[in-house]
């Protein structure tokens, strides 16, 4: 049995096989090339993904770079500090009945306003960013 040879290019090479062995060589030279398809497209895909996530640790970094820069230093707490007690002796003087714990600033401030003036006059009023309480 005698079977006629075929002559199929592999890799730039040529080979001399049967048409059976040049069915196999073309069928695996079809796999070789839906595989390398296959991982270009992985690969294409994790790099997506990983920009993605670079860019969310980006963004997160960015975020504690900023919330590091709200936290106080031991001479801002302190100053902080000073201004809260000030704060709170100036509305126990005004108003000797408001609360001041656990409130902040602004309600501390408010409550004397209302202490001293009545609701109406803080009613439909913008909250302050001032700082001071005068007595």
């Amino acid at each position: 049995m005698t079977d006629k040879l075929r002559t199929v290019l592999v890799d730039d090479l040529s080979v001399e096989t049967t048409d059976a062995g040049a069915q196999v060589i073309d069928k695996l030279q079809k796999d070789v090339a839906d595989a390398q398809t296959k991982l270009s497209k992985a690969e294409t895909a994790h790099k997506k993904a990983l920009d993605a996530k670079d860019k969310d640790l980006a963004k997160k970094e960015a975020e504690i770079e900023d919330l590091k820069k709200k936290v106080l230093d031991d001479k801002a707490l302190d100053v902080r500090g000073q201004d809260r007690a000030s704060l709170v002796t100036k509305a126990k003087k005004i108003a000797v009945d408001v609360m001041t714990e656990g409130v902040s600033d602004h309600d501390i401030r408010k409550a004397v306003v209302v202490a001293k003036r009545g609701e109406d006059a803080v009613k439909d009023k913008p909250r302050s960013t001032s700082t001071r309480l005068s007595t």
